[in-house]
């Protein structure tokens, strides 16, 4: 079962609102936010480490970046990097790469999510492919994710060219 089929028949069978939506395929968090005409804090970005070569979770909004040195402290490893493509397809079998859901609760992984994201309402994400997504409320993703809260991330910062 794709990780698109298994995640419909879990929201289907619990007492959430969700709302799907077919898009041109995207690639990144902020392209899809721009696909759905949504807020980059309302998307949320998958980004997957290895910490101290076990993979954890951290999920945050589209125009946040992780901290790795909040990321490396919160973790307590020693060393946190980010996974590589290879291992994406290995521990995501189901989804497209770079379009897991923030499930990783499903697949063994730790998840953590940005107290950013989770003070938001609702929250976009892939649905496994990069032309799906799902929007579910924000406590339900905390909730059926088993993520840890905690602060993460910070805002991306634009950069501007010089005039």
């Amino acid at each position: 079962m794709t990780c698109r089929n298994r995640l419909i028949d879990f929201l289907e069978t619990q007492p959430i609102p969700y709302r799907r939506c077919s898009h041109l395929p995207t690639h990144t968090a902020q392209e899809e936010a721009c696909a759905e005409h949504l807020p980059g804090s309302r998307v949320a970005k998958v980004v997957v480490l290895m910490a101290n070569e076990r993979p954890a979770m951290l999920v945050l909004a589209a125009d946040r970046h992780v901290d790795f040195d909040r990321a490396r402290s919160l973790l307590l490893r020693e060393s946190i990097r980010l996974a590589r493509e290879d291992e994406l397809a290995q521990l995501f079998p189901d989804c497209e790469l770079g379009a897991m859901p923030p499930f990783g609760n499903w697949y063994g992984i730790p998840v953590i999510c940005d107290a950013d994201l989770a003070r938001e309402w609702d929250v976009t994400f892939y649905l496994g492919r990069h032309d799906e997504s799902v929007t579910i409320p924000t406590w339900a993703l905390e909730r059926f994710s088993h993520a840890e809260v905690v602060p993460l991330a910070e805002r991306t910062r634009l950069r501007t060219v010089p005039a």
